[in-house]
């Protein structure tokens, strides 16, 4: 007999239903009530068993109220265990007197305590999956007859045991192939979690007569807390389901769903994903999770279609091969990057953005900090680990232009049959972004003349970006040898078919920006190449941008490159 009255009735009511825990004493830890060895249990030692007559499984829910079938399970088991809890007759009444009465998962935290979930991942989902537990609660409610209802917090605390207790219902009936089904194990789920632990859950006998087993992996000796393993976890799913979370935890990532809800071609991408059976693996195929140090490559496969521009759509459009995926262009990549870098560096700023207290903290801040800095630090890996692709397509173009190759166009993969992607330096040196892009704050630095009669036609530049950046490409064209960028420059201007139709609104607007510069232009600046600067070289120029520009976010320095590789 202990002095823990509901202990004793607790470990009675084990033994009397052929239950059995060896070496093994229940007491108060630090996280709750805990198992600690009483004696040294050796590997391959069963310390605790109990038959399927103890388990709570949604069958018996369901029996109890059929009235419930139209359900899923969650919500049947919550109410179940939730009137259960309410009846001092239960079956299961030394059982329920041992649960927790507080869960601390994040559906019961305080206004103080979310303000440390603030622009998370988990902040988010906990608010829209409290709507929909609040639904199926009130659901409930129109269905029971008001003399069995119970109040929302004990259907909260019902519903958080057993995200934070329950074990797979394929335990009992590995045969099972139904929706997802969970089980109460009482004994068995007093455990706290620790990873790595080598523990084996064994099952014997049938699902109707049956029952189940802990074997420890390792030597525990006495004193010592014994662990169960709940697999790997996030933090996220740790902190959400049993409302604690681990410092430097292996387990966890960063999730991350590119939008493209507003993209007028967001259906034709994802029909490329899905010809190319490219998916990130989840229930939501755009769903994508970032461990440390590891981007998977479907992650990196599905942007590079998502940012892919019209004119790569229109090679793309039937491929169905996801190797093609490997790699499109030195355009695509570093667009591709780029739009990776404008994400995570917002990620970043969001939770920066709060400055939270750290001293003096509840357990449930404590533990919403300890996730929170990890999604931080996960953040800015992929950040390292996006900024060294992007600097690895970087040093490919300068490659490409200290070698002064010419590449044949159209400047995709697709196009060129065979044609292998480029081999990244692991070592790559540092290489500045306008050293590797025709950008025109370089373009006119360089070229002092053209730069004044820039300034002398266009009242602002930044307002009138691509219409300058348009004339520099002619610029570049025009000096030969004497641009870095001319062999890609020469290459696209041969292979371009002037004659092909264009659009003719286009085209009548780059007549309009034509006839507004030329042939004062040619006066201003005798050294303008008159059969480049032409509305035929306007045609080329803005056929250029179209195909082979990356534009940066609001803000940033320079708004707009090309990248003609």
């Amino acid at each position: 007999m202990s002095n823990d009255p509901a202990l004793d009735r607790f470990l009675s009511w084990i033994e009397h239903h052929g239950g059995k825990i060896s070496k093994i004493s229940l007491s108060q830890g630090a996280s709750g009530r805990s198992g600690f060895a009483s004696e040294t249990i050796e590997p391959n030692e069963t310390f605790a068993s109990i038959p399927f007559d103890l388990v709570i499984t949604e069958t018996v829910a369901r029996r109890a109220f059929p009235q419930l079938n139209a359900l899923s399970s969650r919500p049947v088991l919550s109410w179940y265990l939730a009137r259960e809890n309410n009846n001092s007759e239960s079956i299961h009444r030394p059982y329920l007197d041992m649960l927790p009465t507080t869960i601390m998962t994040p559906y019961f935290f305080s206004q103080d305590d979310l303000v440390y979930l603030s622009h998370t991942n988990l902040g988010t989902a906990v608010r829209e999956r409290l709507v929909g537990i609040r639904r199926d609660f009130d659901c409930i409610l129109q269905i029971i007859d008001p003399a069995e209802h119970v109040s929302w917090d004990v259907y909260l605390w019902s519903y958080c045991v057993f995200s934070s207790r329950s074990f797979p219902y394929t335990l009992i009936d590995p045969e099972y192939t139904g929706d997802s089904s969970e089980v109460l194990l009482p004994l068995l789920d007093t455990f706290n979690h620790k990873p790595a632990t080598k523990i084996t859950w064994s099952r014997q006998g049938t699902a109707e007569s049956g029952r189940i087993s802990f074997i420890s992996g390792d030597t525990i000796p006495a004193g010592n807390e014994v662990f169960n393993n709940y697999g790997a976890k996030s933090n996220e799913e740790l902190l959400l389901g049993y409302g604690f979370c681990l410092a430097d935890n292996e387990y966890d990532y960063i999730t991350i769903k590119p939008n493209i809800s507003t993209d007028p071609n967001g259906p034709l991408k994802l029909q490329i994903l899905k010809n190319c059976n490219v998916t990130s693996g989840n229930l939501d195929p755009l769903v994508h999770y970032i461990h440390h140090n590891h981007i998977p490559e479907a992650f990196w496969k599905t942007m590079r279609v998502l940012i892919m521009n019209t004119f790569e759509l229109e090679y793309y459009a039937t491929c169905n091969d996801p190797g093609q995926l490997d790699w499109i262009s030195h355009r695509n990549e570093f667009a591709m990057t780029t739009v990776c870098t404008s994400l995570l560096q917002s990620r970043i700023f969001e939770l920066k953005r709060s400055v939270l207290p750290r001293e003096n903290l509840s357990s449930c801040q404590h533990y919403a900090l300890i996730y929170r800095d990890s999604q931080q630090l996960l953040y800015q890996n992929a950040l390292d680990m996006v900024n060294q692709r992007k600097q690895q397509v970087l040093s490919s173009i300068k490659s490409l232009l200290d070698s002064r190759t010419m590449p044949s166009p159209p400047f995709l993969r697709i196009a060129h049959p065979g044609q292998p992607p480029p081999i990244f330096n692991t070592a790559t040196t540092f290489v500045p972004l306008e050293t590797a892009t025709i950008n025109v704050d370089r373009l006119l630095q360089r070229d002092l003349p053209f730069k004044a009669f820039i300034e002398t036609f266009f009242e602002s530049v930044e307002e009138e970006l691509d219409v300058v950046l348009m004339l520099c490409l002619i610029r570049q064209l025009s000096l030969k040898d004497d641009s870095p960028w001319y062999p890609s420059l020469q290459a696209a201007w041969n292979a371009f078919d002037s004659a092909q139709e264009h659009c003719q609104e286009t085209v009548m607007g780059l007549q309009d920006i034509y006839d507004s510069l030329f042939p004062q232009a040619f006066e201003h600046l005798e050294t303008l190449d008159r059969n480049l600067f032409t509305l035929e070289g306007l045609v080329w120029a803005n056929h250029m941008l179209s195909n082979y520009s990356v534009e940066f976010p609001p803000s940033a320095e320079p708004a707009l490159v090309i990248v003609p590789y």
